[in-house]
């Protein structure tokens, strides 16, 4: 178990919104989760982006946070044109994204930094980085002022929770 620094305060709840075969969709406090269990579908998308405008609704800045399971194939072109298309509406609310795609050994860590270099390329429109753990991931969503007092250990929880719905 990890150890929660004394200065944060957990004050979040897990929310679980949305749960079908291939996606499951919930929140933790400002953060936007979602695990990917099979390839992104257009629905998929438009249910994830429907739960996070609601999230941004509440909160001014929020945070994503996804978990892809390995070995997944890339989206159809058009939901990838659409998941660009939602990057540039939700930039405004966006303070940071992280994506855990867990694995060990140099193949899962090379698909880490090319995603990671992805971003950069892309020029997202905010901080965006790959993740070998959700603990990685929430200790560096944590690090941004938005999320200060969040709980690390809580949100590397929450998405653990959310993968075993």
């Amino acid at each position: 178990m990890l150890q929660s620094p004394a200065r944060r305060v957990a004050s979040a709840t897990l929310t679980v919104a949305h749960v079908d075969p291939a996606l499951v969709v919930g929140a933790y406090g400002p953060v936007h989760l979602c695990v990917y269990r099979d390839a992104l579908t257009s629905e998929g998308l438009e249910v994830a982006n429907g739960h996070h405008r609601a999230l941004m609704a509440r909160f001014p800045r929020t945070f994503v946070l996804g978990a892809a399971q390995s070995n997944l194939p890339l989206p159809p072109s058009e939901v990838r044109q659409r998941g660009a298309e939602l990057i540039d509406e939700n930039q405004a609310h966006v303070e940071a994204a992280a994506m855990v795609l867990q694995g060990t050994g140099f193949w899962a860590s090379a698909v880490r930094s090319v995603m990671t270099a992805s971003f950069a390329l892309a020029r997202q429109p905010y901080p965006s980085r790959a993740f070998a753990t959700g603990a990685e991931a929430a200790a560096w969503l944590t690090s941004f002022a938005a999320g200060a007092a969040l709980d690390p250990v809580g949100v590397a929880e929450a998405l653990a929770a959310m993968e075993r719905t």
